[in-house]
This record gives structure tokens, C-alpha cells and sequence, in this order.
């Protein structure tokens, strides 16, 4: 599993920022650190979250609802959370309306995790298998 970095995240930033309007900035670099370590956290040498869309589930809450960022913390998180499944190889497809509907959701607690989970695979498609991806990385 590949995962982002949170220099990655505030190149996305700056790029949604300049795309669709509001204030660049970080508030708290140590949190956006934390919340780039939390879909592979481990405890007693387990995963804490196990599958792509658990990781990417509890990625997306916490980039939305932590506000690390002056403005567009949920169109970031968002973009952050296709960008994480696209890395992964999978490509993410829903509407505009849903994606704005899902993050207002998502942003004022009106969603279940579970939902959440569901919603992501059910608008994702596999475009390239693990072992395709593993082989290519090892070239």
C-alpha cells in the first residue's frame, strides 16, 4: 500500500487553492503529520485500519474535520482521498453534487464511518491489480 506525504498533501492544497478559489495556509503542520500517519497506524504490530477504503475512510474524516488548513479543508481532503486510491489503483468517479453533498456529510458528523466506507468503494473501480502495481514498483 502507498501512502501520501504530507509534503504531497500541501502541493494538493496549494493546486485546489489556486483551482477553485480561497485562502492558502497551514494552521498546524504537526497535525497534518499526524493525520498523513493515521491510515497506517499500528498498534502492538497490527493495523489499526485494515483495507484501502478503511484507511481512506478515516484519511478523509480527519483531513475534513481537523482543519488544518485556512480554507478548503474539505475540497482538499477530497482531493487528498482520490489522489491516495489513484496511487493505490483505483480510480474514484462520482458526481460533483455527490462529492459536495458527501463532504458536507462527512464535515458535519452526518455520516457513519461504515457509510462512508460503502460510498467510496461504490464509486471506485480497480484499474489495476496489487501484483500489477508491486512489479512495476520493483522495476
Amino acid at each position: 500500500m502507498r501512502y501520501l506525504s504530507a509534503q504531497q498533501i500541501l502541493v494538493l492544497h496549494a493546486l485546489v487553492i489556486d483551482e477553485t478559489g480561497g485562502s492558502h495556509g497551514v494552521r498546524n503542520i504537526s497535525l497534518l503529520e499526524s493525520i498523513v500517519a493515521k491510515p497506517s497506524s499500528r498498534f502492538g504490530g497490527k493495523e489499526l485500519y485494515k483495507g484501502i477504503f478503511v484507511k481512506a475512510a478515516v484519511f478523509l474524516e480527519a483531513m475534513v474535520n481537523y482543519h488544518v488548513f485556512v480554507d478548503g479543508n474539505k475540497r482538499t481532503g477530497f482531493v487528498a482521498v482520490a489522489r491516495f486510491l489513484a496511487i493505490n489503483g483505483y480510480i474514484f468517479a462520482a458526481s460533483n453534487k455527490d462529492i459536495e453533498k458527501m463532504m458536507i456529510m462527512v464535515a458535519t458528523k452526518k455520516i457513519s464511518k461504515t457509510s462512508l466506507i460503502s460510498w467510496l468503494k461504490r464509486n471506485s473501480k480497480l484499474v489495476r491489480s496489487k501484483n500489477r502495481l508491486s512489479k512495476k514498483g520493483k522495476r
